[in-house]
């Protein structure tokens, strides 16, 4: 089934939000944890607390991540209603995540073996307050078990942290499957706004908050596939306030809102999950415009949120192994000049969007490719004969 460009656009916009995010963890702290004692810039202490984090929150666009695939795995069944699509999705799910996330893995030890790595060596400058990911804690054995097991079941997130994610893609991708066929067959609409009710509080009481955008996802492909609940409203005032309540909330920011255009969203009984209560939110409603308005669409279909769309799963999983090792490298030997602070970081930054871009592109072709005609070729022979045979009895 051909990608959904627009959709493929935004997941391209969302992973160029995580890099973002996380080269500002590492080189602008201060806008993530509105500490005044590790500024480099007066505007950093204001900007953490408005919606111009929109550009770095990471977090929100994880959420945005995580519905894209509840509603992209589910609507190829919409499509060919065919239950073998959810079996072979099924099957191919695992093979086609864990080949590209091992090679991250392999990739992050190597240069671990080979001493690249040089983020303790900049965080006196930089006044970056995370903990240094590549510490060498396996062996050669230990790593194989980490990349192909312990990351997607424990959620074992060592030497590369962006693969914390893969747990929640791994085992919503599977609620997802077990779903959608019951959502299809609920022909009446009060009885499947009971049944979501009853999944969001199980899922949310049960395996935790992140997998409901998976679930969130899988709604908002029925209703937008069936013309329904949300999808009912056509008014173009209707698109823009979902637009603007959906970034408002997905720019929640990650420090303290007493002081903020936030603080009236504070609810002491959210606790700890207010932050990922409202980004989740904010990429509902963001999905439920871009899914409703043309002009958003044509937007994300542009060739280069295309390609960035493309190579997003690669860029996500090698961008943060390039800013711990060639980035604080760049940086560490800039710093001995004496240059302006903000300068380094230029200096920094236009070389390591290179090498993001072009690693991406080359991990894309040779790697992420790979895992998806690996999945297909071991589908085919060893799993797509069980289903016809049952299928005929």
């Amino acid at each position: 089934m051909k990608k959904i460009a627009y959709l493929e656009g935004l997941r391209g916009v969302a992973a160029l939000v995580v890099v973002i995010s996380h080269f500002i963890r590492i080189f602008y702290p201060a806008l993530l944890e509105s500490n005044p004692e590790i500024i480099h810039n007066e505007f950093e202490l204001w900007i953490s607390g408005t919606p111009i984090n929109l550009l770095y929150n990471g977090n929100f666009a994880v959420c945005i991540f995580f519905i894209l695939s509840g509603y992209v795995l589910s609507i190829k069944y919409h499509v060919k209603k065919d239950f073998e699509i959810i079996y072979e999705m099924g099957i191919k799910r695992y093979i086609r995540l864990a080949i590209p996330v091992a090679t991250s893995i392999f990739l992050a030890f190597l240069l671990m073996k080979l001493d690249i790595f040089f983020y303790d060596e900049i965080i006196d400058t930089t006044k970056a307050t995370m903990e240094n990911p590549y510490i060498l804690h396996h062996d050669s054995i230990r790593i194989i078990k980490l990349a192909f097991f312990d990351i997607f079941i424990l959620g074992d997130a060592s030497y590369n942290p962006v693969v914390w994610t893969m747990r929640y893609e791994l085992i919503g991708s599977y609620l997802v499957f077990i779903l959608i066929p019951i959502i299809v067959l609920l022909k009446n609409d009060y009885i499947k706004y009971i049944f979501y009710t009853i999944s969001l509080v199980f899922i949310v009481t049960f395996l935790g908050l992140f997998f409901i955008p998976f679930i969130l996802g899988v709604i908002l492909c029925n209703m937008h596939y069936n013309n329904r609940g949300v999808f009912k409203y056509k008014g173009k005032k209707y698109k823009f306030f979902m637009l603007i309540i959906g970034l408002f909330l997905g720019s929640y920011p990650y420090t303290d809102t007493s002081y903020t255009i936030y603080n009236f969203l504070e609810f002491d009984f959210l606790g700890q999950r207010t932050s990922g209560i409202y980004h989740i939110g904010g990429a509902f409603f963001l999905m439920i415009s871009m899914l409703s308005s043309s002009l958003l669409q044509n937007l994300f279909s542009k060739k280069l949120f295309y390609f960035l769309g493309k190579i997003s799963f690669s860029m996500y999983l090698i961008h943060f192994i390039i800013l711990c090792s060639f980035s604080s490298f760049i940086f560490k030997e800039l710093i001995q000049y004496n240059l302006n602070y903000n300068l380094m970081i230029l200096l920094t930054i236009i070389p390591t969007v290179i090498l993001i871009l072009i690693s991406s592109y080359f991990m894309n072709k040779y790697v992420d490719s790979l895992s998806i005609k690996v999945a297909k070729i071991i589908y085919n022979k060893f799993f797509k004969i069980i289903f016809q045979k049952v299928k005929r009895g």
